[in-house]
């Protein structure tokens, strides 16, 4: 599916029919902020949406949280996404939202009035490994210099304030939770190397 879709989107210069092709030479640089979960990601995406600067972009999606384009576009199996699930989207529902979401990428990331560009989500976090090394490779494919960030906490202050918030959402028994914090990487790291991967 996301060979079929990527191949259908068209931009102005080219269609993106290979994940390792390249739009050009765009050489944009490309922050990938993943979260994790309850490390203030809203706040720090308030913050860039309200950024106004000459040379960094924030991409436009249709929300400042990218969560739910990105793992739209690079999950094996969006359909079976929280966000789409509640939303009662059907398969052919969600392969639409797919590929208009793969148009706007390709169209932010062939905006040459900026340089550097940020995306924020903290559902990419949630990517399998295998997913991860997809998304690298499509951006990398459009002429990406790419950079990954992630915020961590201490896994016991996590596991504390993930309770809490699905306490507030009416669970009644605390759940055993492990952030799995390699895990959140991997593919990251496999693609892009340590040295592109930060960690705070």
């Amino acid at each position: 599916n996301f060979e079929k879709t990527s191949a259908h989107v068209v931009s102005n210069k080219a269609v993106v029919s290979n994940p390792r092709g390249r739009i050009g030479d765009m050489n944009t640089s490309l922050t990938l902020h993943i979260g994790m979960h309850k490390t203030a990601t809203s706040s720090v995406q308030t913050a860039l949406a309200k950024m106004k600067s000459p040379h960094t972009k924030y991409l436009a999606f249709d929300s400042i949280n990218h969560s739910v384009p990105m793992f739209t576009m690079f999950s094996d199996n969006p359909t079976a996404y929280h966000w789409w699930r509640r939303r009662g989207l059907n398969h052919q529902a969600v392969e639409a939202k797919k590929a208009n979401y793969f148009e706007m990428l390709v169209r932010e990331i062939e905006d040459l009035s900026f340089n550097r560009k940020i995306i924020s989500g903290e559902d990419i976090s949630n990517l399998s490994g295998s997913e991860q090394r997809r998304c690298c490779e499509f951006l990398l494919g459009l002429g990406c210099e790419l950079r990954i960030v992630i915020v961590v906490r201490h896994p016991f202050d996590w596991v504390r304030s993930a309770n809490q918030q699905q306490s507030k959402g009416g669970a009644s028994k605390l759940r055993t939770l492990n952030p799995i914090y390699r895990k959140r990487v991997d593919g990251f790291l496999e693609v892009l190397g340590k040295e592109n991967v930060t960690v705070y």
